[in-house]
């Protein structure tokens, strides 16, 4: 049966920009996040080999943010050296050829779950990885979920089981 990967771009980034100590390159931009980002995306790649893969993003305020201006009111804005580092995420993204989704008025988990769902359709298994619990919610026969538990190298898949 093929596999489709999908990867909460937001969520990776977010998790390895707290994981990993502030990095720089030659030119003082930060890159602990592309850094643990790529990593990441990388060892899934290569462990998993899947037939094909969607890295989803954020994009602009959601539905949420409409119907309920409290949602997420209480967040602290992205600090100025993460959001930074989403250009050069996309880049690697590109580069490593993968498609990107995102839909204005939907969060990346929205849009993967929705993948998710619709490639079960189609017969697809699905492995998402993201660093959001919120996912499990999706595991099924078909679809599991990749995370870190704790470090952020150290993951655990669930399934179904």
């Amino acid at each position: 049966m093929s596999k489709l990967m999908l990867v909460d771009g937001n969520a990776l980034v977010h998790r390895a920009y707290h994981a990993i100590p502030p990095l720089n390159n030659s030119k003082g931009e930060p890159t602990n996040a592309v850094f643990g980002f790529a990593s990441m995306l990388l060892g899934v790649l290569a462990t998993e080999k899947p037939d094909y893969v969607v890295v989803c993003f954020d994009v602009g305020k959601t539905f949420r943010h409409e119907e309920s201006p409290e949602y997420k009111a209480n967040r602290p804005a992205m600090p100025e050296d993460l959001a930074v580092q989403f250009g050069r995420v996309r880049e690697i993204v590109t580069t490593l050829g993968l498609a990107t989704a995102q839909l204005e008025g939907y969060e990346a988990a929205d849009v993967l779950g929705t993948l998710a769902r619709q490639a079960t359709a189609q017969g697809l298994q699905s492995l998402i990885v993201t660093g959001d619990t919120d996912a499990l919610q999706l595991v099924d026969d078909q679809v599991r979920v990749l995370t870190s538990k704790g470090k952020f190298s150290d993951t655990i898949i669930y399934d179904a089981a």
